[in-house]
């Protein structure tokens, strides 16, 4: 297999329902064809607390959109885009940030992306696990079923 001028890969992980696949390997192949990755894990800010999946912060992806607001305590619009320090197109994606960025951005918004980057660095996943046992035993108890989350 080889890069056929491919600049860019662009994978979702984890997708809308919070599946996931092996990343990691993907991103090592990828960067093997010289394909800098750009991964969206909008839905996966939360990845790399005890008791879910590494974020592919871990794994070298080039660069990493997460969205805040969508799994940690954000303001909605919170978003942030790592760019790894050896990231090709890193310095055109500074400049190019800039003019798409607002002259008058929301604070509140900038406040909150801090306070919940805090939350995820002191956060204990054993809290969030009991408070889901006691969740899933009282629907059970009401007849519901319940999947189990199940970490590959």
């Amino acid at each position: 297999m080889n890069n056929d001028g491919h600049k860019l890969a662009v994978l979702t992980y984890p997708n809308y329902y919070g599946e996931t696949f092996n990343v990691e390997e993907v991103i090592k192949s990828l960067h093997q064809l010289n394909i800098p990755v750009l991964i969206d894990e909008a839905h996966g800010a939360h990845f790399g607390l005890q008791g879910f999946p590494d974020s592919t912060l871990n794994y070298q992806a080039d660069y990493v959109v997460q969205s805040f607001h969508k799994t940690l305590p954000a303001l909605t619009m919170g978003s942030v885009l790592y760019i790894h320090k050896n990231a090709p197109y890193r310095e055109n994606i500074i400049e190019y940030l800039s003019y798409f960025q607002t002259s008058s951005p929301s604070y509140l918004i900038m406040a909150s992306l801090e306070s919940a980057a805090q939350f995820y660095k002191t956060y204990d996943s054993t809290v969030f696990f009991d408070k889901r046992a006691q969740l899933i035993e009282c629907l059970e108890k009401k007849g519901l079923k319940c999947f189990k989350l199940m970490i590959r």
